[in-house]
């Protein structure tokens, strides 16, 4: 440990504030058990999934079409350094 300078006493770590335990199930929130955030969760994730699947999620949509989009704008941007490249070392030579 490393001592404090002003007080020559060592230093030590901060705990951070501790959720309250019920057994040895740390509690997220008072008004639901663990159980059902674990129920909720996984409906969600199900619900996710299914649609990503079905691709009618409209994240995943959007996503897909932002992707393509920018992957076919790195593309062209790409050809033009190229083409630039290929002029100025003709330029050059």
């Amino acid at each position: 440990m490393e001592a404090n300078i002003n007080n020559s006493q060592p230093l030590t770590k901060a705990k951070a504030p501790q959720p309250p335990r019920t057994g040895t199930a740390v509690r997220i929130t008072a008004k639901k058990s663990n159980s059902e955030l674990r129920e909720i969760l996984q409906q969600i994730c199900s619900k996710y999934l299914k649609d990503a699947e079905e691709n009618t999620q409209p994240d995943a949509i959007y996503n897909t079409q932002f992707c393509e989009v920018l992957n076919k704008q790195l593309l062209v941007q790409l050809n033009l350094l190229r083409q630039f490249q290929v002029q100025l070392s003709l330029a050059m030579s």
